[in-house]
């Protein structure tokens, strides 16, 4: 697609939206990495019991998800507004107050989830 139509390499959007499709992908391998081992540890009784393990894990796994989560609508929002004359750092501005905006939401209802 790239290699069809060179122009497009000029494109800053289309660019900083491969570079978020990028950083999806490094999240991936690090959620992985390191939340994978430690959700197969949970239990239905952690689960059950809402249990310290299980709180550790889903807030060291709230990064992770807010990186995906916001980085995914993100990419599917800047393909959706169609041609803007926005450039990478306005694009990247955006994205990096959406990430500590969904972190700070995310942290909010694990809060909310695990008082008692």
């Amino acid at each position: 697609f790239m290699f069809s139509k060179p122009v497009l390499w000029q494109s800053e959007k289309l660019l900083t939206k491969m570079a978020i499709v990028g950083i999806l992908t490094v999240n991936g391998i690090f959620m992985n990495l390191k939340l994978r081992p430690k959700l197969s540890k949970i239990t239905g009784d952690d689960w059950l019991g809402k249990t310290k393990k299980l709180r550790d894990t889903a807030f060291s796994g709230a990064p992770f998800g807010t990186i995906a989560t916001v980085s995914w609508y993100y990419v599917l929002f800047l393909g959706a507004v169609g041609r803007q004359p926005w450039d990478y750092k306005q694009i990247v501005g955006g994205y990096i107050l959406l990430l500590v905006f969904g972190y700070f939401v995310t942290v909010q209802i694990l809060k909310r989830q695990f008082t008692k």
